[in-house]
């Protein structure tokens, strides 16, 4: 679902917001609800930590792999 005026977006979109994901024409307003809505803003805050979280998760367990396989 994208944002309308006076509806929040779902999670999924906010997602795909975060990501880069959306058509910029999209992205222009979601990002434009997020910066005048609290509750959104919050949201995506919340989101970004999450992903942050994921990434850092799923570098730590890239370096594991590449060591174990390393020779010797």
């Amino acid at each position: 679902m994208q944002a309308r005026p006076g509806k929040h977006p779902d999670e999924e979109t906010l997602q795909a917001y975060l990501l880069g994901l959306l058509p910029r024409r999209n992205a222009k307003r979601i990002e434009e609800h997020v910066l005048a809505c609290p509750e959104c803003l919050g949201a995506a805050k919340e989101l970004e930590e999450y992903i942050r979280a994921m990434r850092a998760t799923l570098d730590d367990k890239k370096k594991t792999i590449a060591r174990k396989a390393r020779p010797g």
